[in-house]
C-alpha cells in the first residue's frame, strides 16, 4: 500500500477592501465637505437670486453669530434665494454627497418655513415645510436632502421662504450644505 501523501495547503484568499480603500486603477473620490453659503456675508461663487423680497446681507442686529446675518423682507411669496455660480457659469452641487440644508432663522412673529432647492434646467423640486417657527428667538433648521430633492437632480440654488406667501420680515445665519 501507498503511504498517504502530505496534506495539501489552501492559499488564503485575501479580504476584499474595506469601503475606506480604493481598488488598484480606480479613481477616488473626494469626501465631500459642508459647503458654507453664507458666514457674515455670501460666500464667492453664491450670488443672489431673490425674487419679491428686499435682501440685507450685510445686516447687524439680530445676528446668531460672527457679526451679520441676512435680513430678509419677503413681500407676499417671494424668497430668499442664493445661486451657485454666476448665470453663465452654474456650478451644479451634486446631491449625493450632502445630507442636509441648514441655518439658523430668526422671527419676530412665528410663520411657517418652506424650502426649495432649483436647477437651472428647470427641473421640479418639493418645497419642504420646515413647521411653525418659534418667535423672538434663533431656531436651528435642518432639512434632509433626500426631502429636498428625491430624485437625485443635480441643483444650483436653495430657497426660503414663507410657506404660506405673507408678507414678512425674518433673519437668516449660517447657511450651508451638510455633507455626508
Amino acid at each position: 500500500p501507498t503511504a498517504p501523501g502530505p496534506t495539501p495547503t489552501r492559499t488564503p484568499t485575501p479580504p476584499p477592501p474595506t469601503p475606506t480603500q480604493t481598488p488598484a486603477g480606480a479613481t477616488p473620490t473626494p469626501a465631500a465637505s459642508d459647503i458654507p453659503i453664507y458666514q457674515d456675508a455670501l460666500v464667492s461663487p453664491w450670488i443672489n437670486a431673490s425674487w419679491s423680497a428686499t435682501i440685507d446681507f450685510n445686516n447687524s442686529s439680530p445676528v446668531y453669530s460672527g457679526t451679520r446675518s441676512i435680513k430678509v423682507a419677503e413681500t407676499g411669496w417671494g424668497a430668499l434665494s442664493v445661486h451657485n455660480g454666476s448665470w453663465t457659469a452654474t456650478r451644479a452641487i451634486d446631491p449625493a454627497r450632502y445630507q442636509s440644508v441648514q441655518f439658523r432663522i430668526y422671527t419676530a412673529s412665528s410663520f411657517t418655513v418652506g424650502v426649495r432647492l432649483e436647477n437651472d434646467a428647470r427641473a421640479a423640486f418639493p418645497e419642504v415645510v420646515f413647521g411653525t417657527l418659534a418667535s423672538n428667538q434663533w431656531v436651528l433648521v435642518t432639512v434632509p436632502i433626500s426631502q429636498l430633492d428625491p430624485s437625485g437632480v443635480p441643483f444650483d440654488r436653495v430657497d426660503i421662504a414663507d410657506h404660506n406667501g405673507v408678507t414678512r420680515t425674518y433673519f437668516v445665519d449660517e447657511l450651508r450644505l451638510i455633507a455626508k
